[in-house]
């Protein structure tokens, strides 16, 4: 009787590929700064027409705001599993108070730019927001306009130019906002929604507790950039003149320019 050769030995398992339980930490101020360095400026590209449809034309040469060749748009974890897409985008830089870049804003458009592209997210950060804002300087020293969108706080701005004005890109960072020293007078250019009050409510009180005088600027409808664009420039000067010191009216509101619209 011919033995039958022994049955091979089971091979051993092929172990997984050991990979730790968190991913290294990204430098995601880095990450805004290189992005920020493939900014080009906005006129005669499609965040110029962007800026247009918000009636924010005099914007367009402003160094806050470059526009990337193309932006790359990756779904996030809460939408449905989806390839990344490429869209044109404005940026934002979000500076601390030496001008330093912290941050980036995106806000993802379509084609034409006369909309935001049909993403879910269409606005999002990346770095280190807390504290800082987009800063469009001024040269009034002692004065502020803060607010929470880009697209708010430039339409103030367009009848205010000579008063630094800063965006917080939202109403939590808003209230979290770092004030310059030497701030005498401080508008908050509120949204008129829940978080925008709240936002508001907050950056007031801090400001107040360290001695600067504050002062709400309302809009008529929900926010500032609605006002422009269904007022127009000289009625928004109107309007923002009844809430505006009279001192600093006089000296800061663009009166002649915004009749001339």
């Amino acid at each position: 009787m011919v033995s039958k050769p022994p049955a091979p030995l089971p091979q051993p398992p092929v172990p997984q590929r050991v990979r730790p339980l968190l991913p290294e930490a990204r430098d995601t101020v880095e990450s805004a700064r290189r992005m920020l360095r493939y900014g080009r400026p906005v006129p005669g590209t499609v965040a110029a027409a962007y800026l247009r449809s918000r009636e924010l034309e005099h914007a367009g040469d402003q160094p806050a705001l470059p526009l990337p060749p193309r932006c790359l748009y990756r779904p996030s974890a809460k939408e449905p599993k989806g390839s990344d897409t490429y869209h044109p985008a404005l940026m934002a830089a979000v500076t601390d108070l030496s001008g330093t870049v912290m941050a980036v804003g995106r806000t993802w458009l379509a084609p034409d730019g006369r909309a935001k592209a049909a993403v879910r997210d269409r606005r999002r950060t990346l770095g280190n927001q807390l504290g800082h804002g987009v800063r469009f300087p001024g040269t009034v020293p002692d004065l502020m306009v803060a607010g929470e969108r880009v697209e708010t706080v430039l339409s103030v701005q367009g009848v205010l130019p000579a008063v630094p004005h800063v965006a917080a890109l939202s109403g939590a960072h808003l209230a979290a906002l770092i004030l310059p020293p030497g701030l005498r007078h401080l508008y908050i250019a509120r949204d008129d929604d829940p978080a925008g009050r709240r936002g508001a409510a907050t950056l007031r009180r801090r400001a107040e507790t360290a001695g600067i005088l504050v002062s709400d600027l309302d809009p008529r409808a929900d926010d500032f950039n609605t006002d422009l664009c269904h007022l127009g420039p000289r009625d928004l000067a109107l309007h923002l003149a009844l809430q505006l010191n009279p001192n600093d009216a006089v000296a800061s509101l663009q009166f002649e320019e915004a009749m001339a619209a």
